[in-house]
């Protein structure tokens, strides 16, 4: 008799309403394989753009330090002696890696600067390390020739 006063006629008692709001562990179970099926595509995607945007990097790291090579080759008419092979960030030898001092690289661990160079010519080389170990070296010589050994 009590009850009848407390709930008015069509309302519903307290279990009903809990299963109205609440969610059940299919549902929730079912929304789970939603989100990893979802993931699983776009991880890979991801993937592949930031390793794109890695390389288009390291292009335009090269091209910043091709320029560098010429605004010191203006200056002193010769691209010799621009790669450190002693580590004490200016140049010393034709070939090895790229001296600090001609230029100063932001390639983030991804890729590792060389150079070739004598008194008219140089080749820039950005070999891939770390995370982009095995995406094929890039490069670019004192002529404009671009490449990529993927």
């Amino acid at each position: 008799m009590w009850s009848n006063i407390m709930t008015y006629p069509g309302s519903q008692s307290g279990n009903e309403r809990m299963r109205q709001f609440g969610f059940s562990l299919l549902e929730l179970l079912v929304a789970l394989v939603v989100v990893a099926i979802m993931a699983s595509l776009a991880l890979p995607l991801y993937d592949q753009y930031a390793e794109r945007t890695y390389r288009r990097e390291g292009q335009a790291g090269l091209l910043g330090c091709a320029q560098a090579l010429e605004r010191r080759a203006a200056a002193t008419f010769s691209y010799g002696n621009v790669a450190d092979t002693d580590g004490d960030g200016v140049g010393d030898s034709g070939a090895g890696p790229l001296a600090a001092s001609v230029c100063e690289s932001r390639l983030d661990g991804r890729y590792r600067l060389s150079v070739v160079a004598d008194e008219q010519h140089f080749t820039l080389t950005a070999t891939a390390i770390g995370r982009m170990l095995g995406d094929g070296d890039l490069r670019l010589d004192s002529n404009g020739y671009r490449g990529w050994d993927k």
